[in-house]
């Protein structure tokens, strides 16, 4: 399967592909993790806490502990940038 990432003009993004998925998972969940450590609202029954510093410590590798909510939503969107230079790396290459 191929990795695809476009941009539409209207605001709207296409995550395709294992990359492209990955990238668009990191985005949401940085942003929920975001939201959380500002307001201490969970963007859904879901997104626990712990559930959500358990999905940032499976994608990055490193362990995040219970309120470090900044550095794993860094962490996250650090990853989604490579992911993104990766995905428009190959798009440009084909």
């Amino acid at each position: 399967m191929y990795n695809e990432i476009r941009e539409k003009e209207d605001g709207g993004a296409v995550f395709a592909g294992p990359k492209g998925v990955n990238a668009y998972r990191a985005i949401v969940i940085a942003s929920a993790l975001e939201l959380y450590a500002k307001t201490g609202i969970k963007a859904n029954r879901a997104y626990t806490p712990t559930a959500m510093i358990k999905a940032a410590n499976e994608m990055t590798g490193h362990v995040y502990r219970r309120g470090q909510y900044v550095a794993a939503a860094l962490a996250l969107r650090e990853l989604a940038a490579k992911l993104k230079t990766e995905v428009h790396a190959e798009m440009n290459a084909r």
